[in-house]
């Protein structure tokens, strides 16, 4: 774990080196993105929303969680972006071999810290339903993109 905080601490340190020197090209007054714009995608590190894009950081507001989810937490993310930052434009980014699909909620809730049991349900005696209820675990991508687009479709948020 050294080395990996080593590495963050470093490359932390050369990208602030770098920002100061570049400090006269950046713009730092406002705190809105430069495309009215919101992507939720994964957590997955794989998904390189400026890559993919060809965006530069500062283009567009990026909220990830596990599986792209339009969950209570993300919705006031959501909110605030429309709402405070009049975000106009929401794109939900899925990708393909999704941990989500492949979560065992059993071996899960084992390797869940006792402590932390609370906030995964409402202590019913259906333990496994509260799980999966808590963690969303889903089996198809593209059903899941789609399921998340209705769910704010249905919010009928507009600015």
């Amino acid at each position: 774990m050294s080395d990996i905080k080593r590495m963050l601490i470093e490359g932390n340190l050369r990208f602030h080196l770098k920002i100061s020197q570049d400090l006269e090209n950046i713009e730092t007054k406002s705190k809105l993105p430069r495309y009215p714009v919101l992507i939720l995608t994964c957590m997955d590190p794989r998904i390189d929303i400026h890559r993919i894009f060809q965006l530069d950081p500062g283009d567009v507001f990026v909220l990830r969680n596990a599986g792209n989810l339009c969950s209570q937490d993300s919705l006031r993310s959501i909110l605030l972006a429309i709402y405070q930052y009049n975000i106009k434009y929401i794109i939900i980014l899925g990708h393909v071999d999704c941990g989500m699909t492949k979560i065992n909620l059993l071996k899960l809730k084992q390797k869940v810290p006792y402590e932390f049991l609370p906030y995964t349900s409402n202590e019913t005696l259906d333990l496994f339903a509260e799980t999966r209820e808590f963690f969303k675990p889903f089996n198809d991508e593209l059903k899941n993109i789609k399921q998340q687009m209705e769910t704010l479709h249905r919010l009928q948020l507009h600015n």
